[in-house]
Protein backbone atom coordinates (compact mmCIF):
# COMPACT_ATOMS: atom_id res chain seq x y z
CA UNK A 1 0.00 0.00 0.00
CA UNK A 2 3.11 2.64 0.59
CA UNK A 3 3.94 2.18 -3.12
CA UNK A 4 0.17 2.85 -3.89
CA UNK A 5 0.30 5.89 -1.24
CA UNK A 6 3.32 7.03 -3.59
CA UNK A 7 1.74 7.60 -6.38
CA UNK A 8 -1.20 9.88 -5.25
CA UNK A 9 -1.10 13.09 -4.23
CA UNK A 10 -3.11 12.74 -0.96
CA UNK A 11 -4.03 16.48 -0.44
CA UNK A 12 -6.68 16.14 -3.64
CA UNK A 13 -6.70 12.02 -3.75
CA UNK A 14 -10.09 11.87 -5.03
CA UNK A 15 -11.93 14.72 -7.11
CA UNK A 16 -15.91 14.38 -7.22
CA UNK A 17 -17.11 17.75 -7.66
CA UNK A 18 -20.40 19.13 -7.27
CA UNK A 19 -20.71 21.57 -10.73
CA UNK A 20 -23.88 22.92 -11.52
CA UNK A 21 -26.02 22.77 -14.93
CA UNK A 22 -25.18 26.11 -17.65
CA UNK A 23 -26.51 29.03 -16.12
CA UNK A 24 -27.15 30.17 -19.87
CA UNK A 25 -30.46 30.87 -20.86
CA UNK A 26 -32.57 28.02 -22.47
CA UNK A 27 -34.34 28.74 -25.68
CA UNK A 28 -38.29 29.32 -25.58
CA UNK A 29 -39.88 25.59 -24.66
CA UNK A 30 -36.20 24.20 -23.57
CA UNK A 31 -37.73 23.11 -20.08
CA UNK A 32 -40.31 20.91 -21.66
CA UNK A 33 -39.82 16.93 -20.61
CA UNK A 34 -37.61 15.56 -22.71
CA UNK A 35 -35.67 18.90 -24.20
CA UNK A 36 -32.14 18.79 -24.08
CA UNK A 37 -30.71 21.00 -21.31
CA UNK A 38 -26.99 21.73 -20.67
CA UNK A 39 -24.62 20.66 -18.00
CA UNK A 40 -21.26 21.48 -17.40
CA UNK A 41 -18.85 19.48 -15.70
CA UNK A 42 -15.21 19.43 -14.53
CA UNK A 43 -12.73 16.04 -14.62
CA UNK A 44 -9.76 16.01 -13.24
CA UNK A 45 -6.42 12.39 -13.44
CA UNK A 46 -7.03 10.94 -10.10
CA UNK A 47 -4.01 10.69 -7.85
CA UNK A 48 -3.04 14.51 -8.76
CA UNK A 49 -3.45 18.00 -7.41
CA UNK A 50 -6.56 18.39 -9.18
CA UNK A 51 -4.68 18.04 -13.10
CA UNK A 52 -7.08 18.29 -15.90
CA UNK A 53 -8.20 15.67 -18.07
CA UNK A 54 -8.04 16.92 -21.42
CA UNK A 55 -9.20 15.37 -24.42
CA UNK A 56 -11.65 12.70 -22.29
CA UNK A 57 -14.84 12.16 -23.91
CA UNK A 58 -18.32 12.56 -21.97
CA UNK A 59 -21.04 10.95 -23.23
CA UNK A 60 -24.66 9.95 -22.45
CA UNK A 61 -25.24 6.07 -22.41
CA UNK A 62 -28.73 6.33 -22.52
CA UNK A 63 -28.37 8.61 -25.87
CA UNK A 64 -24.61 7.89 -27.36
CA UNK A 65 -24.69 10.41 -30.11
CA UNK A 66 -24.82 12.95 -27.18
CA UNK A 67 -20.96 13.73 -26.84
CA UNK A 68 -18.64 16.34 -25.28
CA UNK A 69 -15.23 16.59 -24.80
CA UNK A 70 -13.13 17.80 -21.62
CA UNK A 71 -11.07 21.34 -22.24
CA UNK A 72 -7.71 22.29 -21.43
CA UNK A 73 -8.78 23.48 -18.17
CA UNK A 74 -10.41 20.17 -16.92
CA UNK A 75 -14.26 21.38 -18.24
CA UNK A 76 -17.07 20.20 -20.24
CA UNK A 77 -20.57 21.07 -21.63
CA UNK A 78 -22.92 18.38 -22.32
CA UNK A 79 -26.68 18.64 -23.42
CA UNK A 80 -28.59 15.58 -21.70
CA UNK A 81 -32.63 14.83 -21.58
CA UNK A 82 -34.25 17.30 -19.14
CA UNK A 83 -36.45 15.31 -16.58
CA UNK A 84 -34.98 11.98 -17.68
CA UNK A 85 -32.43 9.78 -15.58
CA UNK A 86 -29.22 10.01 -17.55
CA UNK A 87 -26.09 8.15 -16.99
CA UNK A 88 -23.24 10.28 -17.67
CA UNK A 89 -20.05 7.83 -19.38
CA UNK A 90 -16.61 9.16 -19.21
CA UNK A 91 -13.74 7.71 -20.81
CA UNK A 92 -10.08 8.30 -21.74
CA UNK A 93 -7.37 6.28 -22.93
CA UNK A 94 -5.42 4.60 -20.34
CA UNK A 95 -7.85 4.73 -17.66
CA UNK A 96 -10.72 3.38 -16.08
CA UNK A 97 -14.03 4.25 -17.74
CA UNK A 98 -16.62 6.07 -15.20
CA UNK A 99 -20.62 6.35 -15.21
CA UNK A 100 -22.25 8.97 -12.84
CA UNK A 101 -26.34 8.72 -13.02
CA UNK A 102 -28.17 12.14 -12.49
CA UNK A 103 -31.28 13.20 -13.35
CA UNK A 104 -31.24 17.32 -14.10
CA UNK A 105 -34.80 18.96 -13.80
CA UNK A 106 -33.75 22.66 -14.52
CA UNK A 107 -30.85 24.42 -14.89
CA UNK A 108 -28.74 25.35 -11.60
CA UNK A 109 -28.90 21.93 -10.40
CA UNK A 110 -26.11 20.85 -9.24
CA UNK A 111 -23.76 17.86 -11.05
CA UNK A 112 -21.43 14.93 -9.39
CA UNK A 113 -18.47 14.48 -12.26
CA UNK A 114 -15.19 13.00 -12.03
CA UNK A 115 -11.41 11.99 -10.76
CA UNK A 116 -10.10 9.42 -13.33
CA UNK A 117 -7.89 6.82 -12.34
CA UNK A 118 -5.04 5.40 -15.01
CA UNK A 119 -5.66 1.50 -15.67
CA UNK A 120 -2.18 0.97 -13.49
CA UNK A 121 -3.77 2.87 -10.17
CA UNK A 122 -7.08 1.45 -10.91
CA UNK A 123 -5.45 -2.12 -10.81
CA UNK A 124 -3.45 -1.35 -7.84
CA UNK A 125 -6.24 -0.51 -6.34
CA UNK A 126 -8.44 -2.64 -6.74
CA UNK A 127 -6.32 -5.04 -5.84
CA UNK A 128 -5.28 -3.35 -2.44
CA UNK A 129 -9.23 -3.53 -1.62
CA UNK A 130 -9.58 -7.15 -3.16
CA UNK A 131 -12.04 -5.84 -5.74
CA UNK A 132 -12.03 -8.28 -9.21
CA UNK A 133 -11.68 -6.80 -12.41
CA UNK A 134 -12.72 -8.37 -15.65
CA UNK A 135 -10.08 -9.78 -17.97
CA UNK A 136 -8.44 -6.67 -19.46
CA UNK A 137 -8.30 -4.58 -15.99
CA UNK A 138 -10.43 -1.97 -17.39
CA UNK A 139 -13.71 -2.85 -15.29
CA UNK A 140 -14.74 -4.35 -11.97
CA UNK A 141 -16.54 -7.89 -12.94
CA UNK A 142 -19.31 -6.65 -10.82
CA UNK A 143 -20.68 -2.84 -10.38
CA UNK A 144 -19.16 -0.67 -7.85
CA UNK A 145 -20.39 2.55 -5.89
CA UNK A 146 -17.69 5.22 -5.17
CA UNK A 147 -19.37 7.95 -3.06
CA UNK A 148 -17.47 11.30 -1.83
CA UNK A 149 -19.20 12.75 1.42
CA UNK A 150 -18.48 16.27 0.84
CA UNK A 151 -19.07 20.04 2.41
CA UNK A 152 -21.85 21.76 1.18
CA UNK A 153 -19.87 24.74 -0.17
CA UNK A 154 -18.42 22.53 -2.82
CA UNK A 155 -21.35 22.65 -4.34
CA UNK A 156 -20.01 26.23 -5.66
CA UNK A 157 -17.24 25.21 -7.52
CA UNK A 158 -17.21 25.81 -11.01
CA UNK A 159 -13.67 24.76 -11.87
CA UNK A 160 -10.80 22.98 -10.60
CA UNK A 161 -9.11 26.05 -9.59
CA UNK A 162 -11.88 26.93 -7.49
CA UNK A 163 -11.45 23.28 -5.61
CA UNK A 164 -7.70 23.72 -5.72
CA UNK A 165 -8.40 27.17 -3.53
CA UNK A 166 -10.45 25.57 -1.82
CA UNK A 167 -8.58 22.64 -0.21
CA UNK A 168 -9.93 19.48 0.69
CA UNK A 169 -13.67 19.27 0.43
CA UNK A 170 -14.40 15.79 2.55
CA UNK A 171 -16.32 14.57 5.48
CA UNK A 172 -14.49 12.75 7.79
CA UNK A 173 -16.58 10.84 10.45
CA UNK A 174 -19.29 9.77 7.77
CA UNK A 175 -20.97 6.20 8.11
CA UNK A 176 -22.62 4.90 4.72
CA UNK A 177 -25.61 2.60 3.74
CA UNK A 178 -26.47 0.65 1.21
CA UNK A 179 -30.67 -0.41 0.16
CA UNK A 180 -32.04 -2.05 -2.36
CA UNK A 181 -35.95 -1.56 -2.72
CA UNK A 182 -36.00 0.00 0.24
CA UNK A 183 -34.40 -2.67 2.57
CA UNK A 184 -30.92 -3.48 3.70
CA UNK A 185 -28.35 -4.74 1.46
CA UNK A 186 -27.54 -8.34 2.81
CA UNK A 187 -23.82 -8.36 4.14
CA UNK A 188 -23.12 -4.18 2.41
CA UNK A 189 -20.09 -3.34 3.93
CA UNK A 190 -18.93 0.38 2.87
CA UNK A 191 -15.10 0.27 2.31
CA UNK A 192 -13.80 3.50 3.28
CA UNK A 193 -10.42 5.37 2.20
CA UNK A 194 -6.94 6.75 4.13
CA UNK A 195 -4.85 8.92 1.70
CA UNK A 196 -6.43 7.72 -1.03
CA UNK A 197 -6.19 3.97 -0.13
CA UNK A 198 -8.24 1.49 0.96
CA UNK A 199 -8.15 0.45 4.43
CA UNK A 200 -10.65 -2.33 5.79
CA UNK A 201 -10.42 -1.18 9.86
CA UNK A 202 -11.96 1.91 8.81
CA UNK A 203 -15.52 2.41 10.35
CA UNK A 204 -16.42 5.57 8.98
CA UNK A 205 -14.76 7.83 6.03
CA UNK A 206 -11.67 9.91 6.65
CA UNK A 207 -11.57 12.48 3.56
CA UNK A 208 -15.37 11.23 2.60
CA UNK A 209 -14.31 8.42 0.47
CA UNK A 210 -16.21 5.12 0.72
CA UNK A 211 -17.28 2.21 -1.74
CA UNK A 212 -19.36 -0.29 -1.87
CA UNK A 213 -18.35 -3.47 -4.70
CA UNK A 214 -19.53 -6.50 -5.78
CA UNK A 215 -22.77 -6.09 -6.32
CA UNK A 216 -25.67 -7.12 -8.56
CA UNK A 217 -27.35 -5.21 -11.23
CA UNK A 218 -29.85 -3.15 -10.05
CA UNK A 219 -31.28 0.13 -8.31
CA UNK A 220 -29.74 1.20 -5.40
CA UNK A 221 -30.02 3.94 -2.86
CA UNK A 222 -26.53 4.96 -0.93
CA UNK A 223 -26.67 7.40 2.01
CA UNK A 224 -24.51 8.99 4.80
CA UNK A 225 -24.80 9.51 8.63
CA UNK A 226 -22.84 11.65 11.30
CA UNK A 227 -23.67 12.80 14.56
CA UNK A 228 -25.40 16.17 13.81
CA UNK A 229 -25.19 16.54 10.04
CA UNK A 230 -27.83 15.54 7.32
CA UNK A 231 -26.58 14.66 3.88
CA UNK A 232 -28.47 14.22 0.32
CA UNK A 233 -28.75 10.92 -0.80
CA UNK A 234 -28.64 9.30 -4.14
CA UNK A 235 -29.68 6.50 -6.40
CA UNK A 236 -27.73 4.44 -8.78
CA UNK A 237 -28.37 1.65 -10.96
CA UNK A 238 -25.82 -0.70 -11.23
CA UNK A 239 -24.61 -3.27 -14.07
CA UNK A 240 -22.14 -5.62 -14.33
CA UNK A 241 -18.52 -3.78 -14.79
CA UNK A 242 -19.78 -0.14 -14.16
CA UNK A 243 -17.81 1.88 -11.91
CA UNK A 244 -20.38 4.68 -10.87
CA UNK A 245 -19.19 7.72 -9.07
CA UNK A 246 -21.82 10.06 -7.11
CA UNK A 247 -21.09 13.29 -4.19
CA UNK A 248 -23.13 12.96 -1.19
CA UNK A 249 -23.43 16.65 0.15
CA UNK A 250 -24.01 18.10 3.21
CA UNK A 251 -26.97 19.75 3.94
CA UNK A 252 -25.47 21.58 7.17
Amino acid sequence: MENIRGSLNVKHSLVLLAVTASAAALPAGAQAAGALIPVSGLASEYGTNLEPLPGATVSVAEKPSLKATVNRNGAFSIRVPRDSKSTIVIEAPGHIRMYSDTRVRKTGDPRVVFGVPSLALAGALAGAANIPLNSSGTAPRKCMLFSLVVQRAARGFRSLADAKAFGPSGVAGAALSLTKGGKAVPNAKALYFKQGVPDPSLTSTVGGTGIFSGLESGTYNVTARKAGSRFDSYTAVCKPGRLIVHGIFSRN
